[in-house]
């Protein structure tokens, strides 16, 4: 689809052109400011008002282990803190008995290597702690651990 955007597929999409983000860019009226071009060298940035979703809800997370500088999430995580249409949520990560309880339904149900070792995982503490710390208590992290 960036060929409908930019045929040589040269320059990237701007992001209030991607329809995933419109939504969300709009409920929180951020707009990018412009880009210079050789005619203009100092666009003007217009500040759009924010346009709210008559129906549904966007989820976003953000973390810190994405290659994403730490300036936008906490710039962003500021605007929508102001914001009175935003719940902002914080999700701590699990903690030590968390994890040793999420192990034992993954034992359970058979979930990767946790399916055939008959609870020889869930057992060692030496092993628990150290899936903990190979997740650092963050779920998918410790899913992708037990599956790996």
């Amino acid at each position: 689809f960036h060929q409908a955007y930019d045929e040589m597929v040269y320059k990237p999409i701007p992001i209030e052109e991607i329809t995933l983000f419109k939504p969300l860019l709009e409920a929180m009226s951020i707009t990018p400011p412009p880009q210079p071009t050789r005619k203009d060298k100092n666009p003007v940035h217009v500040k759009k008002d924010a346009v709210l979703m008559k129906r549904g809800a966007i989820v976003v997370a953000t973390s810190e282990s994405r290659a994403v500088a730490r300036k936008f999430t906490d710039e962003l995580y500021e605007v929508a803190l102001k914001d009175e249409n935003v719940s902002v949520v914080e999700v701590p990560r699990y903690s030590k008995l968390e994890v040793e309880h999420i192990l034992s339904h993954f034992e359970v149900v058979g979930i990767g290597r946790l399916r055939f070792d008959r609870g020889e995982t869930v057992m060692k503490e030496q092993e628990v702690a150290y899936l903990n710390m190979l997740s650092g208590g963050v779920g998918q992290y410790l899913l992708n651990a037990c599956i790996i």
